[in-house]
């Protein structure tokens, strides 16, 4: 690719305007001229990028090339120095500008190697809706070189772009190269990193058929789906309210707020402003008309809901009536429904109402056992760090790590993936320490030949004698998947596990401690020991394991 080497700078004086009296006059801008081809004399129009380099280009090469350009340049040009041929300012940078034209002009395709770059160029021909660049970039995205140098950027490029093919191919080799983790990623949606996880776990390897005795890497992308951005499903619609009660029927009232199923709150703006003192509410909301003057009669038959500007939300009647209730002086009641919460929420956050939000914290614990996950995200959306870490703790206690990874929720459609990752990056910090070795004390037993076999001090990963089939790294097991002391604790598989491997796999010389100790003598444990040191066991390790991932600190924002 020939380098779009600037020429000698010019000063252009197509912008300057009249000095107004009493202000220093701006500097003129000092612009340079591209080089050839973008520098001929029989250009016609003329493109000035964001760093004032100036494209001299052709008016029917844009059009082809983009409809939007097409559309653009039909449209009167502000007069430059040449009136034959216009300035125009674009917001790209000449680096950038310069390659989109050198792709859309007939000329050596240029070779891209930076990420960044294509990550410009390609915004650049979405933004002019350009295919032959978009075509040309998607070549470029899926060259060998990148893909090998870093196969998960090319996916998370593919899919901020909506390339749902080059995002597959890309998905494919970070899974088989196993590199689909380390690098967030924050660009992409929560959804599609939640895919590439889902791929990721098909990997597998089997024999190549058509080659005895090689074996080859596959990945399964049947139940997948697309990876860039799916439609949100619709969340089944409420009941509207109707019609909305006291206080919002009051005849003073100066302001009607419309909610999406059209059902009207007659409300005083000095109330909406005192709630929300920067003026979102109405700010946000869409002025769509106002009622008839004073006087008209209303279909009822009264007036007195006449005269008042109309503002349309799009919140349902169900979350306005909620958060104008915490607005007033009146009692809110209390919202049991997540649905509702969290819709109460987002409005509370969109129309800036301190008082809501303040409500909303407060009954946020209350909520959180409901579904750790869904609230985990709202709460990293309103910056609330704690409760996004009580989210990811109670997230942690309900569900095995394995059940978490497949948890899907349509709002990961749209929630940036730097949260989710985030969360799983927590996730597995948490598993690496309830697994990491530990000296476990068990306490002082009465003889040495007791602690022979029921060690005063153990390490998870010792291996005892009389255990049998069963192993210490069994623990280990069973905490990578649901890394808390809980695991451990009576009941569980994995202690039942244990303590029959204590009671049952005994040498066959102790094995009469349960029905004579008498017969061992003071040398040999007891039974009472035994059961004491099994105990022991189990309660240190999960102590252990509750203090190792209590110091695991989630990184929320």
């Amino acid at each position: 690719m020939a380098p779009i080497v600037p020429e000698t700078p010019v000063t252009n004086t197509a912008d300057q305007g009249q000095t107004v009296p009493g202000q220093a006059s701006e500097p003129p801008q000092e612009t340079t001229r591209a080089a050839a081809p973008f520098d001929r004399e029989d250009a016609d129009i003329v493109l000035r990028s964001s760093d004032n380099v100036e494209f001299h280009v052709h008016r029917i090469i844009l059009s082809l090339a983009s409809p939007v350009f097409a559309d653009m340049l039909t449209l009167p040009q502000p007069p430059g120095d040449n009136p034959a041929r216009p300035v125009v300012d674009v917001s790209e940078d000449s680096e950038t500008f310069g390659i989109f034209l050198r792709i859309c002009y007939p000329l050596a395709e240029p070779r891209l190697t930076s990420f960044p770059l294509i990550r410009k160029v390609l915004a650049c021909a979405a933004k002019y809706e350009a295919p032959r660049v978009i075509s040309f970039m998607k070549i470029a995205l899926t060259r060998p070189g990148l893909l090998e140098e870093d196969p998960l950027r090319v996916f998370a490029i593919a899919c901020c772009f909506g390339l749902e093919e080059e995002a597959a191919l890309a998905a494919e080799k970070a899974v088989i190269d196993e590199r689909v983790f380390g690098t967030e990623c924050p660009d992409i949606s929560a959804a599609a990193y939640h895919r590439l996880l889902k791929l990721h776990r098909t990997r597998d390897v089997k024999d190549d058929a058509k080659h005895p005795g090689l074996r080859c890497i596959v990945v399964d992308h049947t139940d997948v789906g697309a990876f860039c951005e799916q439609p949100i499903p619709l969340r089944a619609s409420l009941p509207p309210l109707e019609p909305a009660g006291h206080p919002f029927d009051l005849p003073d009232a100066d302001v009607t707020i419309r909610s999406r199923d059209r059902v009207d709150f007659h409300v005083s703006r000095s109330v909406l402003t005192l709630a929300s003192p920067s003026g979102s509410i109405l700010e946000k909301a869409l002025r769509v008309a106002d009622d008839a003057a004073p006087g008209t009669p209303h279909e009822d038959g009264s007036d007195q809901h006449r005269g008042r500007p109309i503002y349309s939300v799009s919140e349902h009647s169900v979350t306005i009536d909620a958060l104008l209730r915490m607005c007033y002086a009146t009692d809110h009641g209390h919202i049991h429904d997540l649905c509702v919460y969290l819709d109460v929420l987002a409005a509370a956050q969109k129309y800036q109402v301190p008082k809501a939000q303040r409500i909303m914290r407060a009954v946020f614990p209350s909520l959180v056992d409901q579904a750790p996950l869904r609230l985990y995200f709202a709460a990293t959306e309103c910056g609330w760090v704690e409760e996004a870490r009580m989210s990811a703790k109670q997230l942690l206690r309900a569900y095995d790590i394995p059940s978490i990874y497949r948890q899907y929720l349509p709002e990961m459609e749209t929630i940036p993936n730097g949260p989710y990752y985030r969360l799983l990056t927590y996730i597995e910090a948490c598993s690496r320490a309830a697994t990491a070795t530990r000296i476990l004390s068990t306490g002082k037993n009465s003889s040495s030949s007791c602690d022979a076999c029921y060690p005063s001090e153990l390490s998870t990963d010792s291996d005892i004698s009389w255990s049998g089939s069963f192993r210490l790294a069994s623990f280990k097991n069973a905490l990578r998947d649901r890394p808390s002391g809980s695991t451990l604790s009576a009941n569980t598989p994995m202690a039942r596990k244990f303590v029959n491997a204590v009671l049952i796999g005994l040498p066959t010389e102790h094995s009469s401690h349960f029905t004579s100790n008498a017969m061992f003598g003071s040398k040999k444990c007891t039974s009472h020991t035994i059961t004491a040191w099994m105990w022991a066991v189990l309660d240190r390790y999960s102590a252990a394991v509750d203090r190792a991932v209590d110091e695991i600190e989630l990184e929320v924002i």
